[in-house]
């Protein structure tokens, strides 16, 4: 099963546990997940993500929206038996037309603190 999240740095801390009784929870008994994609996409406000108007989306990634991602891939590491697989978002960018500024491809590469997260877990194995 792939899962997406799209969201604000407050879900990722609210949903430290999301993983913990996922299969339980929904039902899909030894079901496993693949985390197709995840990033925070905007600041913190009343409501969650933006997506008519866009209103607080992030230009590049701040400090911030790097620990919101980082305590939800704490969640999936320590949930290795639901989740095993997982990419940030956007993995690769069109520079031809696009919504994101970070991306993992380059050339150019450009990138935000939430890359930085990436390398940390990649160099760190738990």
């Amino acid at each position: 099963m792939i899962v997406d999240h799209y969201e604000t740095p407050q879900f990722f801390k609210d949903n430290f546990n999301y993983f913990d009784n996922w299969n339980a929870a929904t039902g899909y008994k030894d079901v496993e997940i693949f985390v197709g994609e995840f990033s925070v996409l905007s600041r913190d406000r009343p409501g969650g993500v933006d997506w008519v108007n866009g209103e607080g989306r992030f230009a590049y990634p701040p400090m911030i929206a790097a620990i919101g991602e980082a305590i939800y891939a704490l969640a999936m590491e320590r949930s290795p038996n639901v989740v095993k697989l997982s990419s940030y978002a956007p993995l690769f960018q069109n520079f031809n037309g696009y919504q994101w500024t970070v991306s993992l491809s380059p050339p150019p590469l450009s990138s935000g603190c939430s890359v930085l997260i990436d390398i940390i877990f990649k160099n760190s194995p738990i």
